[in-house]
């Protein structure tokens, strides 16, 4: 059972994957470290409200690059027509 199945909060835009953690960005959307299927960079961020990404493959450095992202970014959740 994921964190949002139990507390209901899952962020707007928020994808349905599996996700290691979620930052909120200044405008508020998320920005999802992932951890994918990939043998040299397996860690991923997304940012759900620009659309960044960067692979990496250290998870530390995942979730590094993701809170300063999300720090910065001023991206609203997208609409659920976008």
């Amino acid at each position: 059972m994921s964190i949002f199945q139990r507390f209901g909060n899952k962020p707007s835009g928020a994808s349905d994957v599996t996700v290691l953690m979620r930052f909120l960005t200044q405008g508020g959307a998320a920005v999802e470290v992932t951890k994918v299927e990939r043998p040299d960079r397996p860690y991923q961020w997304r940012c759900l409200g620009c659309d960044r990404e960067e692979d990496t493959s250290y998870s530390d450095t995942a979730r590094s690059e993701a809170n300063k992202h999300a720090t910065s970014c001023r991206a609203m959740p997208k609409s659920a027509r976008a």
